[in-house]
């Protein structure tokens, strides 16, 4: 039987590549296009995720080329950063949809308030809150080291110096999240319908709802200004 598995490896590589020059494109012509509505709150938002979502991209190939291949001792600071990025980077994700999810809900129910609440002093501050919290939630994850087997296929990575109580749950709680979220995500695209998907979309109705309800709001600006 012929062994497909570096083929689905090389498939993965390429779809990872391609996602990371088009997320790429979208985010440069976002943060250089002179629209007034890349320039909202809302879009800056979604660059600032986004650039973090292309680094989660460039940790998990990492990671998955060292189970497929192996560095060994000698590249696994890089692993173990790599690994700790994957979380870091989801919870920058999380973080970042919350404010787009908020920012849209302020600006359609919220009118009054909504530019006071979106301050840019403000969002730089939540920026770089969002960035030092997920950092101190995953420190566990770049202090630990990563064990290395040699095995007559070369290294193997087995896992780590020791499992604390913290590390097991961060991971019991980011796999989860993370197959969710890719469930949730998949059954938009191609329109599934059962149970489990049903439920899943279920937990986003009330963000979702915010967001397409003030989705005529494009800027800061569009806000109706409403006086007393």
């Amino acid at each position: 039987m012929i062994d497909l598995s570096f083929i689905v490896a090389d498939t993965l590589f390429i779809a990872s590549v391609a996602t990371i020059i088009f997320y790429s494109y979208v985010l440069f012509v976002m943060a250089f296009s002179k629209t007034k509505a890349f320039s909202s709150t809302f879009f800056r938002t979604f660059i600032f995720t986004g650039f973090f979502d292309i680094l989660a991209i460039v940790a998990l190939e990492w990671t998955r080329a060292d189970y497929l291949l192996g560095f060994g001792h000698q590249f696994e600071l890089g692993t173990r950063l790599m690994m700790a990025f994957t979380g870091t980077n989801f919870l920058i994700h999380v973080f970042g949809e919350v404010l787009m999810t908020l920012n849209r809900y302020t600006a359609a129910c919220k009118p009054m308030i909504h530019q006071k609440l979106w301050e840019k002093v403000r969002m730089k501050y939540l920026y770089f809150a969002s960035v030092v919290l997920s950092f101190v939630a995953y420190t566990e994850w770049f202090l630990t080291k990563c064990v290395y087997e040699h095995t007559v296929d070369g290294w193997k990575l087995i896992g780590r110096e020791e499992q604390t109580l913290n590390l097991i749950l961060l991971t019991a709680i980011t796999c989860p999240v993370n197959l969710m979220q890719s469930l949730y995500d998949l059954s938009v695209a191609f329109n599934l319908r059962n149970p489990v998907v049903l439920w899943i979309q279920s937990q986003t109705a009330t963000s979702t709802s915010w967001f397409e309800s003030s989705h005529g709001f494009g800027d800061e600006d569009s806000a109706p200004n409403y006086h007393l």
